[in-house]
C-alpha cells in the first residue's frame, strides 16, 4: 500500500454538492474519503453509494454506540452499501464490538473500534470516570477490540506506538488528529505531523481542514503525501549498525549558545562528551545520524518546538528508544513530562548537581 492510499481525505462540510466538487478535485490524489455525522446527517445513503459507484473507497465514521442488536444491524446495512471502513465506540464494549464482527462479511468492510478521540486529554477522562490516563485506557480499549474481532482502532498520533506494540503488526491503526508543520491544532489536543505518525506506526492518515482550508487543497494533498512517503521510506530502511563508543554522548538541542556552552562544561567534566543543535529540527537530524545515548530537549525553541521534535524522535524506529529529558524554565513538573513520554525534567537555569544526576538516571535506563 503506497502513500497516496493510506490518506483519508475527511469529507467534513454541510452538504452533498460540497462534498462531491471536493472529491472530483481530490480524486486520484487521496486513497479513501470519510463520510461523518455531518455529510451523511445532509446526504444520506445517496450520497455514499454515489461515491462507491464512481469505485471511490470510503470510510463511513459515524461511531456507532448502542445496543449490541442495533449496532450489528446498522454495520450491515453499512457492508451492503460497499463501505471500505466502518467504526463503533470500544466504550460500547466487548458484546457491542463482537455483534458488529460477526455483521461483516469475511472480506472487504473492516470493522475499526475508536478508542479515545484526538479532541479528548486526561481531565477529560477524568470527568467521566476513567481517572488513569490516556494511555492506559487507549491500551484496555485497543485490546478490548482486538479480542472482540475488530479489524482495528483509530487512535491519536501519541498512542499509535503504545497499540502497534500491544496489538501486533496485523492490527489496523488509523490516525486522525494530523496537522501539518505549521498548522493550527483547532480542537486537536493530540496532533502530530503526517511524517511522525507514518514512522510512528499508522496504516491511514485522516486529514480534513489542513486539506480543505488550503488555498490549494491539491497541493496541500500531495506535500502531505509526499511526507508520508519519506516517512514509508525511512520505517522500512534497515537499523543502522552502531559501534560501542568510549564516552557517553549527549545531544543538547537548545537555541541559546550560551547555555550550550554550560552544559558542555559541565558534562566534560564528568566524563559525558555533548554535542549540540540549535532547534527542534537540527535535532531530529543530529539525532538520526548520531545516535546519541541521551538528548536533552528545550521544550521552548522557533521553527520545531521541543514537544514535536521529540515525538518525531520517540515515532521513528531509529530513535525511539532514546531517552529524552525535558528542559525548560516554565512551571512544569515531573508527571507532566512523563506523560508527554520524556523519562525526566530539568528546570533552567541548570544546576550542575542536578543536570548531571538527572544524566545519569536517564542513562541507566540503558543498562
Amino acid at each position: 500500500m503506497n502513500a497516496r492510499d493510506r490518506l483519508i481525505l475527511a469529507l467534513d462540510v454541510p452538504t452533498g454538492d460540497e462534498a462531491l466538487a471536493i472529491v472530483e478535485r481530490l480524486s486520484g490524489v487521496v486513497g479513501m474519503f470519510k463520510i461523518g455525522s455531518q455529510l451523511f446527517t445532509a446526504a444520506g445513503h445517496a450520497f455514499v453509494r454515489e461515491l462507491v459507484s464512481r469505485q471511490q473507497k470510503v470510510f463511513l465514521d459515524l461511531k456507532y454506540h448502542d445496543i449490541p442488536n442495533t449496532v450489528a444491524s446498522a454495520v450491515a446495512v453499512a457492508a451492503r452499501l460497499g463501505v471500505a471502513l466502518v467504526d463503533v465506540h470500544a466504550l460500547g464494549g466487548r458484546a457491542m464490538i463482537e455483534a458488529a464482527a460477526s455483521a461483516l462479511p469475511a472480506v472487504s468492510t473492516k470493522l475499526l473500534a475508536i478508542t479515545v478521540l484526538t479532541s479528548h486529554d486526561d481531565a477529560w477522562l477524568g470527568q467521566v470516570g476513567m481517572p488513569r490516563g490516556i494511555p492506559d485506557a487507549v491500551r484496555r480499549l485497543a485490546l478490548l477490540a482486538r479480542d472482540s474481532g475488530a479489524d482495528g482502532v483509530v487512535a491519536s498520533p501519541h498512542e499509535i506506538q503504545l497499540v502497534r506494540e500491544t496489538c501486533g503488526s496485523d492490527f489496523l491503526i488509523v490516525t486522525p488528529g494530523i496537522r501539518p508543520q505549521g498548522s493550527a491544532a483547532g480542537d486537536q489536543s493530540r496532533a502530530a505531523t503526517p511524517g511522525a505518525a507514518i514512522a510512528a506506526g499508522a496504516d491511514y492518515l485522516v486529514v480534513g481542514r489542513p486539506i480543505l482550508a488550503a488555498a490549494d487543497a491539491v497541493d496541500a494533498a500531495q506535500k502531505i503525501v509526499a511526507e508520508m512517503e519519506a516517512a514509508l521510506d525511512r520505517r522500512s530502511a534497515p537499523a543502522p549498525v552502531t559501534t560501542a563508543r568510549k564516552q557517553p554522548l549527549v545531544l543538547v538541542v537548545d537555541d541559546d549558545a550560551a547555555v550550550i556552552g554550560l552544559v558542555r562544561r559541565i558534562m566534560q567534566a564528568v566524563g559525558i562528551t555533548i554535542e549540540s543543535a540549535g532547534d527542534g529540527e537540527e535535532g531530529i537530524a543530529k539525532a538520526l545520524r548520531l545516535e546519541p545515548d541521551l538528548i536533552l530537549m528545550d521544550l521552548a525553541m522557533p521553527r520545531l518546538d521541543g514537544f514535536e521534535a521529540s515525538r518525531q524522535l520517540r515515532a521513528d524506529p531509529r530513535t525511539r528508544n532514546i531517552p529524552i529529558v525535558a528542559v525548560t524554565g516554565y512551571g512544569w513538573d515531573e508527571s507532566q513530562a512523563l506523560r508527554e513520554g520524556f523519562v525526566s525534567l530539568v528546570r533552567k537555569p541548570y544546576q550542575p548537581e542536578q543536570l548531571v544526576t538527572a544524566v545519569r538516571r536517564a542513562m541507566q535506563r540503558l543498562n
